[in-house]
């Protein structure tokens, strides 16, 4: 049998050194990894063991989402490698050895399989998305856009963000006075601090600035995503209806997935690129942080010359599953510190000084980035946004005092031994976070109570992870009453779609719920229709789905939820990281509730994820690519 031209019979052991049952498990070979390494070895039969050893770990790493290997060990990698083959040498005798093979190219207009930049080793095509992001990126930072007069442009943005008490000048105006002055903008803050209110009022304010009103096309990773951009969107519209009117039916009430918005399927060219770009005159990317390096580079090649670039997201919150973290490297040197000419056209256009720093030098991408810091969702001094702070920052005797003492009632811990006692401490629990969604009678009902509560968790097999949680789910309700579980579709079981769909207009990640029609008793699969309503489908019509009383962090990206309970593993794993849990109890309006042994949660909070990318230094330093 042969996959992609390769026969699935490659005998690892004629390419395996004496330490590669140890490195193997350290980096997590696969047979991908060898296959590479034996082709690139074939090209060049002089390879040497330095850069084979480089290549495996190159091909683990970008499994992981690395985007390149660092040989100067900053993330820990390559000194436990070479430590474990026993490679002699520094730093600069590996560079000099990877560099001497013809496989390797060392300028960024050669064509080798292999890219060197500085301490950074690369396969190609990540090399190639890399530079793609931050030329892309350095373009629309050093764009300086046409600015009415400082009168006009003060008059607008008064309008739109009038003065807070004691005249405060806010960040949503700061942000909105960037984006009037740069064609790219990158908004970022953590949760319910306004990023999607501020630039809805931005959007206004650049359609009135302009002197035709601009094509705006709003985006976001995942249908689940562009939903709630679009909602939020919406209620936008609405208060800058009843309260400032003027340019608010300018702005857009869709949203589309950027897969969507790109023509993007799988195999094939997308339909916008540099040859067919976007005809958008500004472009909105709402959850950022869930959008891969290859994806921003296709959305870079499809922008038009003079399109002005809106970034939304937080810096903070888990990165794409895919490779990459750009919205983190984009955000990697933002700082209070702003260019001298951003400081003095603030001060000639609203005559006030800003809080921040400026010097000559500073890069092009300060002036973009605008961090939001006040929360509107919850209370920065209660207990969620306590938490979410202290997870951030990794301060381990702050959050677990805040979960286990009691001291705010958003805010709780359900101490969890092992899998054996999970269900017992779990039951009441569950009962209640469910009791409204298996009372529903009406879509209205069902998908009100989705959103008041969910499971969330780290994994998704064992006992603690999806699989285990929703068998666990079902199981209490079945022996409560509540449900029927006579098969794989029952009335009361919520479904998460696993993949678009164009013949149902389905996409990933869109929620639907099961009920039983009154007259024919059928089962029927209830989803929320774009623009208000519901639709149904008969479950055998849908694509592949799943149970989602209990979803995963990463699928919660871009969702709300009043109440929030989170599945610690029962053993520790390197995707417990600080990220994860912030973003886990950061998707809770109102309360979380943590389960699992507290040394799990210690361990997970000292870990923090590290990708492997040039891209911050890219768009941050000076120097040429």
């Amino acid at each position: 049998m042969h996959q992609s031209g390769m026969s699935t019979s490659f005998d690892i052991s004629e390419h395996a050194t004496q330490d590669e049952p140890k490195l193997s498990a350290m980096l997590g070979l696969q047979p991908l990894d060898y296959h590479l390494t034996a082709l690139l070895q074939r090209m060049d039969p002089g390879m040497s063991s330095v850069l084979e050893l480089a290549v495996k770990a190159l091909s683990a790493r970008t499994r992981e989402g690395h985007i390149c290997l660092d040989l100067a060990g900053r993330d820990g990698i390559w000194p436990k490698v070479v430590r474990m083959a026993d490679v002699e040498g520094g730093l600069d005798a590996w560079r000099r050895e990877i560099a001497a093979s013809p496989l390797v190219g060392q300028c960024r207009d050669e064509v080798r399989p292999l890219m060197l930049m500085g301490n950074r080793l690369y396969l190609r095509r990540y090399f190639r998305a890399e530079t793609a992001v931050a030329e892309g990126l350095l373009k629309r930072a050093g764009e300086k856009a046409a600015v009415p007069d400082s009168a006009f442009l003060k008059k607008i943005l008064d309008h739109y963000f009038p003065a807070e008490e004691n005249e405060r000048i806010s960040l949503q105006k700061v942000a909105a006075f960037a984006a009037a002055r740069k064609s790219l903008s990158v908004i970022v803050g953590g949760p319910g601090t306004g990023k999607t209110t501020t630039v809805c009022r931005l959007l206004a304010s650049l359609c009135s600035l302009a002197d035709t009103v601009p094509e705006v096309v709003l985006a976001a990773p995942t249908g689940k995503a562009a939903g709630r951009l679009c909602e939020s969107m919406l209620a936008g519209k609405r208060v800058l209806e009843s309260v400032n009117g003027g340019m608010a039916g300018a702005i857009p009430e869709t949203a589309s997935t950027l897969h969507r918005l790109l023509g993007l399927v799988h195999g094939r060219r997308p339909r916008h690129h540099k040859e067919n770009p976007l005809s958008a005159d500004v472009v909105v990317v709402d959850e950022v942080s869930m959008v891969d390096l290859f994806l921003m580079a296709k959305l870079m090649d499809a922008l038009k010359p003079g399109a002005r670039l809106i970034l939304l997201g937080d810096r903070y919150q888990l990165a794409s599953v895919l490779p990459g973290a750009v919205l983190g490297e984009i955000c990697k040197q933002a700082s209070w510190e702003r260019s001298i000419d951003f400081i003095e056209d603030f001060k000639e256009v609203f005559g006030t000084a800003l809080p921040f720093t400026s010097r000559s030098g500073v890069p092009a991408m300060a002036d973009c980035v605008v961090e939001l810091t006040r929360s509107w969702r919850f209370d920065a001094a209660g207990g969620i946004g306590r938490l979410a702070r202290g997870l951030n920052e990794g301060r381990s005797p702050d959050v677990l005092s805040l979960l286990e003492e009691g001291e705010d009632p958003s805010c709780g811990w359900y101490p969890v031994a092992g899998a054996g006692d999970r269900e017992a401490v779990l039951m009441d629990a569950i009962q209640d976070g469910f009791s409204g969604l298996m009372a529903a009678r009406t879509p209205e009902q069902a998908f009100a109570a989705l959103e008041s509560f969910r499971i969330l968790c780290v994994l998704r097999e064992g006992p603690s992870g999806v699989g285990g949680m929703n068998g666990m789910v079902e199981k209490i309700l079945e022996r409560t009453g509540h449900v029927r579980v006579a098969g794989p579709w029952y009335a009361g079981r919520p479904v998460m779609v696993l993949r678009n769909d164009a013949a149902t207009g389905l996409y990933n990640g869109d929620v639907g719920f099961t009920m039983q029609e009154e007259k024919s008793g059928d089962l029927q699969v209830v989803f929320p229709a774009e623009g208000g309503g519901f639709r149904s489908f008969h479950p055998l019509r849908l694509p592949d789905v799943e149970t989602v009383f209990a979803m995963t962090v990463h699928k919660s990206q871009g969702s709300e939820f009043d109440r929030v309970l989170l599945i610690l593993p029962e053993r520790d794993t390197p995707v417990l990281t600080r990220e994860i849990l912030y973003t886990a109890v950061t998707r809770a309006r109102k309360e979380i509730r943590l389960a699992g042994d507290r040394n799990i949660l210690t361990i997970g909070m000292g870990r923090s994820v590290n990708r492997s990318s040039g891209l911050g230094d890219m768009i941050w330093k000076s120097k040429a690519l």
